[in-house]
Formats: C-alpha cells, sequence, structure tokens
C-alpha cells in the first residue's frame, strides 16, 4: 500500500459481526479500516472452539471460515470508499508445546497446498526464541490463552513462517498490515549471537574481542537478551564500547537503520554502504553552507513516508517548491568541506589536544565520551560545582560561543538523557558544557578561551583556577 494521508479510521480488533461496516464506511466517508488478525495468532488459535474469539483475532471459529469472510468483506469495504488493514504480531504466538495447543498442536494442519504451502520448518519451536540452556522461552500472562512465546528476529525460519502468512493476507486484498510486538530483544539461539558477531568483527579487532568476550558465554541466571558476556575484567573503555554497540544492535534489527550524519558528514568519511545505512541526513551550516538547507539519503527501495503532504515534490517524500541556491549552496559547501577535510581535521585534533589539556588542570572537569572515538572539533565536558547557564552567559559576554548541548535539546533545563545514560549523576550533568572549533580558529584563540573560561569559574565558585601552562 503507498502512503496516503487519512484523517478518518475505524478500528476493530476481529472483523465485526454486529455492524454493517461496508454501510458505515460509506456513510462516515471512512478512509481507512483495520479488521482482523492473519499473522501467527490467528493461525494457532483459530480452530479452538475454547477460546475467546478476540484472542485469535477473528470471530468465528475455523481458519478456513475466517479467512472465506474477510475475502468477502475485504472487496466491498475498498468499493465504498476505504483502504483495509490487518493486524500481525511480529513475535508474539499463544500455545503450549507441552499440551500441543496453539501451533505446537496443528502445525501440520496450517501447512497445507490450500493454505500456507509448504512448511519453513519441522515444527514451530525450531523458530521461537530460547533462554540460557537451548529452553523454549515462555512465559504466562494472566487473562491470555496457553502460554506466550516469541519468534527470534535473527531466525530465518521465523522469517520465513511470517511471509506465507502475509502473501496469504494480500492475496485475499488486504491494502496493509498494523504490524505490532515489534519489541523483542534478542535470545540466546545460535542465530542471535552469529548476527551479533559478524556485526562486532567489523567494529572490533580479534584481540579486541578476545579481551572483551567471556567465551564461556553468558552464566545460567543471565537474562534471555544477553547472548553474549562481556568480559568484568576488560579495560572499562573497551567492555563500554562493546555494551553500547550491542544495545544499539537490537534497534537495528528491528528497523530500517537511520543515521544522522550531521555532525559529522565535514569531519569524517561517512559512505552509506561503509556504515550500512538505509536512511543518512546531512545539513548545510555544520560545514559553512547555508542555513536552512539540509538532504536525506533514501537507499533505493527504502520506504518513507512524507512529513509534508501537497505537491509531488522530491519523488513525493516532501511537498512544496525546493528552494534551488540554497540546495546549490550546501552541494557546493560539501564538496568544500570534502576537498579540506583531511586538513581540517589535523588542525582541529592540535585545537583539541591543547584545549583538554587546559581543561585537565580546572578542578572538577569530567571529560564525557571516548577520548579518541570522536569528532576532532568536538570536546564536551561536566564542571562540578556550577551552573551551565551562568557559564555560558559569563562566556557570550567575554566573546565566544558554546553550548550545553546539541541544538536539538539547548532549550530544556532537563539534564542531558545521554550523559545520564552515561552514569553522571544529575547534579553534575547539569554543568555539561560542549565546546566545538572550526578552522579559523588558532592556539591562541585556545588560550583566550581557557584564561576566560578559569575566571568564569573563579567567579562562580570562587576559587582561585589556573586553565592553562604559561
Amino acid at each position: 500500500m503507498s502512503a496516503f494521508w487519512f484523517n478518518r479510521m475505524a478500528e476493530h480488533w476481529t472483523v465485526p459481526q454486529r455492524l454493517d461496516l461496508v454501510e458505515h464506511v460509506r456513510r462516515g466517508r471512512v478512509q481507512l479500516v483495520q479488521m482482523g488478525t492473519y499473522g501467527p495468532m490467528f493461525y494457532g488459535l483459530a480452530d479452538d472452539a475454547e477460546v475467546e474469539r478476540g484472542w485469535a483475532g477473528m470471530p468465528r471459529i475455523g481458519i478456513e471460515e475466517n479467512l472465506a469472510l474477510a475475502g468477502d468483506l475485504i472487496p466491498r469495504v475498498q468499493e465504498a470508499g476505504a483502504k483495509v488493514v490487518g493486524q500481525l504480531s511480529l513475535g508474539w504466538i499463544y500455545g503450549d508445546h507441552e499440551t500441543g495447543k496453539g501451533l505446537f498442536g496443528n502445525w501440520a494442519r496450517i501447512w497445507t497446498e490450500d493454505l500456507l504451502g509448504p512448511p519453513p520448518c519441522d515444527e514451530v519451536a525450531v523458530a521461537l526464541q530460547r533462554t540460557v540452556g537451548g529452553k523454549l522461552r515462555c512465559w504466562p500472562i494472566e487473562g491470555r490463552p496457553y502460554r506466550t512465546y516469541s519468534g527470534c528476529m535473527c531466525n530465518p525460519h521465523w522469517l520465513a513462517l511470517l511471509k506465507p502468512m502475509v502473501k496469504k493476507a494480500i492475496e485475499l486484498g488486504m491494502d496493509g498490515f498494523n504490524a505490532h510486538h515489534n519489541f523483542e530483544q534478542f535470545c540466546q539461539c545460535a542465530h542471535c549471537r552469529h548476527y551479533l558477531m559478524e556485526h562486532l568483527t567489523r567494529e572490533f579487532s580479534d584481540d579486541e574481542l578476545q579481551r572483551g568476550l567471556d567465551p564461556a558465554g553468558p552464566p545460567a541466571t543471565a537474562e534471555y537478551s544477553a547472548p553474549l558476556a562481556v568480559r568484568a575484567a576488560a579495560p572499562r573503555d573497551l567492555r563500554q564500547r562493546i555494551e553500547r554497540l550491542l544495545a544499539q544492535l537490537v534497534y537495528r534489527r528491528r528497523k530500517e537503520f537511520y543515521t544522522d550524519a550531521v555532525q559529522a558528514i565535514a569531519s569524517c568519511p561517512a559512505g552509506v554502504d561503509e556504515l550500512g545505512v538505509d536512511l543518512l541526513s546531512i545539513a548545510a551550516h555544520k560545514f559553512y553552507g547555508p542555513k536552512g538547507v539540509g538532504a536525506l539519503y533514501v537507499r533505493p527501495g527504502t520506504r518513507v513516508i512524507p512529513q509534508v503532504q501537497g505537491g509531488d515534490q522530491e519523488n513525493r517524500r516532501r511537498a512544496g517548491t525546493e528552494n534551488v541556491a540554497l540546495a546549490v549552496g550546501l552541494a557546493e559547501g560539501l564538496a568544500l568541506a570534502r576537498r579540506d577535510r583531511g586538513r581540517n581535521r589535523a588542525h582541529a585534533l592540535l585545537l583539541r589536544q591543547r584545549l583538554q589539556e587546559g581543561l585537565a588542570r580546572i578542578e572538577g572537569v569530567v571529560f564525557n565520551g571516548d577520548p579518541d572515538r570522536r569528532l576532532a572539533n568536538n570536546t564536551n565536558i561536566c564542571i562540578s560545582g556550577v551552573s551551565a547557564e551562568k557559564i555560558l552567559l559569563e562566556l557570550d559576554r567575554a566573546g565566544f560561543s558554546a553550548s550545553s548541548g546539541s541544538a536539538c535539546t539547548v532549550a530544556s533545563a532537563e539534564p542531558s538523557h545521554v550523559l545520564l545514560a552515561l552514569g553522571r549523576p544529575p547534579e553534575l550533568a547539569r554543568g555539561s558544557l560542549r565546546i566545538t572549533t572550526g578552522p579559523e580558529n588558532t592556539v591562541a584563540d585556545i588560550g583566550r578561551f581557557l584564561d576566560a573560561l578559569a575566571d568564569i569559574i573563579r567567579k562562580v565558585r570562587g576559587g582561585a583556577l589556573s586553565a592553562h601552562a604559561p
């Protein structure tokens, strides 16, 4: 289903039986109707007469009976003027592997020529998440039928299970799906470990992985979502880098990967293939181009829902007349930034070294982030016992521009959620300062800045501080 704008929708968990849905759509000018469930929950529960119909997501008893009902109603709803979407669980099923309930009992029944075709695997258990020791991960939910299980998002059998169900719904005439339960973690199966190691080996050397990962794997008491164990005795920086990537990978697996390269584009290579991203955004003012213009890379085949409706400009991704002058300015600025990237980076590293040497002499300064794996022109610190707002006001009076965070959060009085996630106490995070340099800054500028900052901190805290060596 192509993206479209709507503001009148009828939402039904199951296909409604006590409502003339076609007449409702016609008289209410409904544009979108959600009705019924067409994924693993439906195929596992539809035949069980003892299960409340709401859990099966369809009103009748029997798989074929419900598919016939939907196949008759969908085209009539569409003819009345609405698109039709169904629900599809990307993760959960209800059943009981010990008593043969749900897909554990009717597996052979659904994989026939008339229904879903050949089976993707011998049994549904092969496609489900595992805990430490290889046991099926399942849990009871009060009021829901049987036990709850989750398919493994790295397991090719689970993906192969979903595809025929999607295909069957499309054959019925379905325009699209409301996909849910897409919030699962990795599990303890070999598929998840392979996926994680594939990405870890791209980011870390063999020596780093040997020092950072425990070859014995997770202990028996580990959470199901931690298939790899990071050595507690590993160097702190290495341990944090591995844990950070492991946390990022679960989100990358759930959705198409997007990278905000606004800060990085002028300072380091940002090839979309090398980064493995489907979407990447940049802004011209970060490399001395005109303000008010940016660009979004969209990998072919990646769907983007327009945020601005109207005209067909930019392949219908963003309505409105393009500002050609700003676009040309962005392209020229980016070309110059790429041409001078090596020289500018070397200059920025020199300035950053002088800056950090001076900041290290100020009592109560804490550096944030990795000391080396960072943008060359960027330094982020916290200063204990002071308010960032007071520091920024005084720096501005002294002729220096700095920030207490990214431009996205500069208006917020709350401490940075990123700094809090790094373990900084709220009172320290409120004293954060972001300092960036540019090609026109000099070593002398750094010296004057450090003198000014030391004087300001002395006034705010009432103590004498030396910022840089004479």
